[in-house]
């Protein structure tokens, strides 16, 4: 999971160079003419809050640890109701077995995501040690095209 964090921080970081030499590069004023009807106003202001820093923009995404972890929240919150309230036991035994289902599936999912997210860690380790390793003589183990 840390992988895929290091892989979006880097490819920001490209991003943001890549925008200040075109714009240095280009000796233009990113000035645009005043609106002239409120949707060009609405559409302008729009523009200006997609340029502005991405570091106020909040960037996630949904893995199979979050759906793990709502899966097990559900699979407990099912068995504790049973507890907690008075029903029959045909009802009970369905909240109980509803219960363990959704605590398995979530189990299995933040399981998964250990091993995926193991995978990941060691495949950045290796790219990060073929990329920044170098023997005595002061040459890269591998090359930067054998680097996949």
């Amino acid at each position: 999971m840390h992988g895929v964090s290091v892989h979006s921080a880097l490819a920001i970081k490209r991003q943001r160079k890549k925008r200040a030499l075109s714009s240095s590069s280009s000796g233009r004023s990113r000035r645009r003419p005043p609106p002239s009807s409120t949707s060009d106003s609405l559409n302008s202001y729009l523009e200006r809050q997609q340029d502005g820093n991405t570091a106020n923009k909040v960037m996630g995404t949904i893995t199979m640890l979050h759906i793990g972890i709502i899966f097990t929240l559900i699979g407990v919150l099912l068995m504790l109701a049973t507890l907690l309230t008075n029903q029959t036991a045909s009802e009970m035994a369905e909240l109980i077995g509803t219960g363990i289902i959704c605590l398995v599936i979530g189990l299995f999912l933040i399981g998964l995501n250990r091993i995926y997210g193991k995978r990941e860690e060691e495949d950045l380790e290796h790219y990060v040690e073929a990329r920044l390793g170098k023997n005595k003589e002061g040459e890269h183990f591998v090359s930067p095209s054998e680097i996949v």
